[in-house]
């Protein structure tokens, strides 16, 4: 019987980014998706708590899956995303025992590594421990997306260094830490034509503040993009002059 997986996603675009490369990274270990998540080997929630309905939303749904765990005591929870953040989830784990990984933003590791534990299956299964332990690598859709998305999320900036009142993503997400400019350009390259997108969204707390190997957003798309895709930045409202100033 094929194994699993469903992928349950909240929040921003780079959550939506973080769950389509889980997703392809569990489909490299042979799991296949599934909408059913009763159905799942795998279950993957990807959590935010920028909100309180949504960080309310995450406790219910993790919640519920409770029963489904229990009747089913092989199945694999992972939880993932800002809820679990970037620090000790010692807490999360006392609160919720029946959860097997535990995963900070951006970082599918800990669940390769859980899945992939004990001796290695095949050279294949090392080869894709490897590569999306660091997630810079090209980006492959799952399977169940390719030819029905119109846009592809790329990350450029994880974390974020700025200590604005109220902002929660220093605390989750962690410090900022920019992409390399060749992988943001490999991974932009490797999208096929044939996946039919219309936009590519470069996305970051700060997607305007490229540090590594490129001088400014603007030398980015100048030097680096040659497509006719259409190219958004996304980022909070506080980035937005920044990034405006490399455009125009």
């Amino acid at each position: 019987m094929d194994k699993k997986y469903h992928v349950w996603t909240e929040g921003c675009q780079m959550n939506v980014a973080d769950s389509q490369r889980v997703g392809s990274a569990l489909e490299h270990l042979g799991y296949a998706y599934t909408g059913h998540i009763e159905e799942a080997d795998v279950i993957v929630l990807n959590t935010c708590v920028v909100r309180q309905s949504a960080e309310d939303k995450a406790y219910g749904r993790l919640s519920s899956l409770r029963p489904l765990k229990t009747k089913k005591p092989g199945l694999i929870i992972n939880l993932m995303g800002c809820l679990v953040g970037v620090r000790s989830s010692e807490k999360l784990r006392q609160r919720f025992p029946y959860v097997d990984v535990f995963s900070p933003p951006s970082d599918p590791g800990p669940l390769v590594s859980f899945l992939t534990q004990g001796e290695i299956r095949s050279i294949e299964d090392a080869e894709t421990a490897r590569r999306f332990l660091s997630m810079d690598e090209e980006l492959i859709l799952p399977a169940h997306q390719r030819g029905d998305l119109v846009s592809a999320h790329i990350p450029v900036v994880y974390g974020c260094s700025h200590a604005c009142t109220f902002c929660i993503i220093p605390y989750r997400r962690g410090v900022e830490r920019s992409r390399p400019v060749g992988d943001i350009l490999a991974e932009y390259g490797s999208i096929p034509d044939e996946l039919g997108m219309l936009a590519c969204l470069f996305g970051g707390a700060l997607a305007g503040n490229i540090r590594f190997g490129c001088a400014s957003v603007d030398s980015l798309l100048r030097d680096g993009i040659g497509r006719d895709d259409t190219i958004i930045l996304e980022g909070p409202a506080g980035a937005e002059k920044e990034i405006l100033s490399h455009l125009y």
